[in-house]
C-alpha cells in the first residue's frame, strides 16, 4: 500500500515528502543484538509499522562477514519496492584509531548497488575516513556521519570507550559534505 504523502507545488514542479531511516541494526549488529530484529522483520516493521518511504540496514562493520553481507544484501532486494518502499544496502563504519586516540567517529555508508560485493570489512576500523573513500571509489554510496558531537557517553561503566564524536577534519565534497 502506498501512504500518503503531503505534496507542495514549486513554480512547476510537484514536490512530496518522503520518510525514512539511514540508520537501522539487525541482530547481526553486537551493539544489542537482544533487541535488534532478524533483517527481514526489521523491514517490515520499518514499512508496515512506521510506514517508512525509504530505510537502510546499516550494521556495524565489524559484525559482517561475507555470509552476513550476501544475506543483508540479498534482504535488501527482496524487500524493495520502487512505488512504496525503497531499501539500500548500508554498514556502519566506525574506527579504532584516530588523531585522538578516540577514533574518526561513526559513519553510515549508503550504497546504491544492492549487489555490491565489496563491503568494509573488520580489519578496515584503522583506516582513515579518506583512505576508506578512495578504496570504495566506483561505487555509487554517501556517507553520513552521526555521534556528531557526543563526548557524553564517551566513558562507558568498567573504562570501556563508548561513541566518539565525529572528527570534522575529515569530508568529501561528493560522498560526504
Amino acid at each position: 500500500a502506498s501512504f500518503p504523502r503531503k505534496k507542495i507545488i514549486h513554480e512547476q514542479d510537484t514536490l512530496k515528502l518522503y520518510f525514512g531511516d539511514f540508520h537501522e541494526h539487525t541482530v547481526v549488529s553486537k551493539c544489542a543484538r537482544k533487541s535488534n530484529p532478524e533483517s527481514h522483520d526489521l523491514f517490515a516493521n520499518l514499512r508496515d509499522i512506521e510506514q517508512l518511504d525509504f530505510c537502510a540496514i546499516t550494521d556495524h562493520h565489524d559484525s559482517v562477514d561475507r555470509p552476513t553481507w550476501a544475506y543483508n544484501s540479498e534482504q535488501t532486494r527482496t524487500n524493495h519496492d520502487n512505488n512504496t518502499f525503497v531499501t539500500y544496502l548500508g554498514q556502519e563504519w566506525s574506527s579504532s584509531v584516530g588523531p585522538n586516540s578516540f577514533g574518526y567517529g561513526h559513519h553510515n555508508f549508503i550504497y546504491l548497488d544492492p549487489f555490491l560485493k565489496a563491503y568494509i570489512n573488520p580489519n578496515e576500523s584503522y583506516l582513515t575516513p579518506t583512505a576508506l573513500w578512495n578504496r570504495l571509489e566506483g561505487h555509487d554510496f554517501i556517507c553520513i556521519p552521526h555521534q556528531l558531537a557526543d563526548w557524553g557517553d564517551l566513558m562507558l561503566s568498567g573504562g570501556a570507550w563508548g561513541n566518539p564524536p565525529k572528527d570534522w577534519n575529515y569530508y568529501n565534497e561528493k560522498v560526504q559534505p
